[in-house]
Order: C-alpha cells, then structure tokens, then sequence
C-alpha cells in the first residue's frame, strides 16, 4: 500500500499505473480512511493497492506519478498526477 496526498489535476481510478522510477505497478484499488473507492480526486488523502508492489520501503519519501491505462485514455482532463507521501 503506498499512501500520500494526490496532487495533479485528472482522477485516479483502479487499472491506472503508478510509475517510479522507471518501474510501472498497475493500481488495484483505491482506498481513503479504510473506505474503498472508484475514483481519487486530487486533494484527498488516499492509499493505492499495487499489484505485484515493490517490498517495503522502496517508495518512500519518493514522489510518484500515475498514467492512465489504456481503456481511460481518452476521457477529458486526464493530466499528469503525483503522490507524494509514504510507503507502508
């Protein structure tokens, strides 16, 4: 799980990827005070299930980016987006 404020101007939604340096783990779910989610919105506090996720510790303090997967593609104001946060 790897948690942090979402910072960006586009959602975030499960089958997104996150990206770290120049590694790619697809999200698997979204969650926000124990709460499951759909979608993120920038602004919330969040945490972000990986799949296949780097072991503890790898990400944290570093900041992340998140790349809409191919099926979203296409819908309007998808722009980059980052947490900033922890890995836990």
């Amino acid at each position: 799980m790897v948690t942090g404020l979402l910072e960006g101007n586009g959602d975030l939604r499960a089958g997104d990827a996150l990206v770290c340096e120049g590694q790619h783990w697809p999200v698997t779910a979204l969650e926000a005070f124990r709460a499951s989610l759909q979608v993120a919105e920038p602004g919330s506090n969040i945490g972000v299930l990986l799949r296949n996720g780097p072991e503890a510790d790898v990400l944290r303090g570093k900041l992340v980016q998140f790349v809409p997967s191919p099926r979203t593609v296409s819908r309007p104001s998808r722009g980059r987006k980052g947490l900033s946060g922890k890995r836990g």
